[in-house]
């Protein structure tokens, strides 16, 4: 949770990977690449959930991102999940940024299966970090290529210091990468990505 940030209230504490604020940052940056300028967003209803949901929208509102409908619900009720998705898709929402976990993950697939948000041309589900291994996930269910279907096309954020041996591959693979092409994504050209 963003709170535990505040050195007043928690001056022990100490973050070994980077807090929410970053990651939902990323994730409205990335928004903003794909054009995805009005968005819901579906969080679990706790410290993570509604504190990722709110670091979101304070992000997103630096890059002008419209979070036009934001529903909260209760982990392991599924009436108040199928409810959480059913105002997503009467608000017509066709980005939904998810900050749930794999406990409830099933029961979201099924609601939005419900109410045509999931494989469906257009609609686009990005999730936070929680939600670390669909493909685990998948393999794991009742039936997992169902589950695949449900899951394709989703996009997962997640915010990982990098530092060692790990930054140092990381940043010899993106100038292996960026020497050998030299086009435009998006409009920057790859010559000029860097790693901060």
């Amino acid at each position: 949770a963003a709170s535990l940030s505040d050195k007043d209230n928690y001056p022990m504490f100490h973050r070994t990977v980077p807090p929410d604020a970053i990651a939902a940052s990323v994730m409205a940056k990335m928004c903003l690449e794909f054009k995805f300028v009005r968005v819901g967003t579906m969080f679990v209803n706790d410290a993570y959930g509604s504190g990722y949901a709110n670091d979101f929208a304070t992000a997103g509102a630096q890059y002008d991102i419209d979070v036009i409908v934001s529903a909260k619900y209760t982990s392991g009720t599924k009436a108040s999940i199928r409810s959480a998705v059913k105002s997503l898709s009467d608000a017509g929402v066709r980005v939904i940024i998810l900050i749930a976990f794999n406990k409830d993950l099933q029961a979201i697939l099924d609601a939005a299966q419900e109410f045509e948000l999931v494989q469906k041309e257009g609609v686009s589900w990005i999730t936070a970090d929680a939600i670390a291994d669909p493909e685990g996930f998948a393999a794991s269910a009742a039936n997992p290529a169902q589950v695949r279907d449900q899951l394709a096309g989703w996009l997962s954020v997640f915010a990982r210091p990098l530092s060692g041996e790990s930054r140092t591959a990381f940043e010899a693979e993106g100038a292996a990468y960026r020497a050998l092409n030299s086009s435009n994504v998006y409009g920057t050209p790859h010559s000029k990505i860097s790693v901060g």
